[in-house]
């Protein structure tokens, strides 16, 4: 299979982000949304449960862009647009530093994925005695 580099590129770091989301938002998930809406320094629930739907839906789209199917692009882009968008709040109303990186760092790396995939792939030369029109 003839995978793009960019291709390879996106979906490690896609699959890195989605497992570490998984990881950190486990507890929160588990804790539920009166334990949450309580607490001073995180973000509602809606937005925790939204970063939950994007990670575990991001390792299937890993697995896609990996193998270079359409579908896996398309989902990835769509999911990493959708961290971009729930990120950017938390750039300037997070309750404190820690979930104001972790927004920074979910719209740089969002926005990296996205480029990687949609940055143009270069063509394949043609074969040796062959006419180019």
């Amino acid at each position: 299979m003839n995978r793009p580099r960019t291709y390879t590129i996106a979906a490690i770091l896609n699959g890195l982000i989605s497992l570490i989301g998984i990881i950190l938002l486990v507890p929160l998930l588990t804790a539920g949304q009166s334990a949450i809406d309580q607490a001073q320094a995180t973000p509602p629930f809606f937005i925790i449960l939204l970063g939950g739907f994007t990670a575990v839906l991001g390792l299937a789209s890993s697995y896609g862009v990996w193998k270079v199917q359409r579908w896996g692009v398309i989902l990835t882009i769509i999911l990493r647009a959708l961290d971009v968008l729930s990120a950017a709040p938390g750039l300037l109303f997070a309750p404190d530093m820690t979930w104001r990186l972790m927004a920074v760092v979910g719209v740089v790396s969002g926005i990296l994925v996205i480029a990687l995939l949609l940055w143009p792939q270069p063509r394949a030369a043609p074969a040796a005695g062959r006419a180019v029109n």
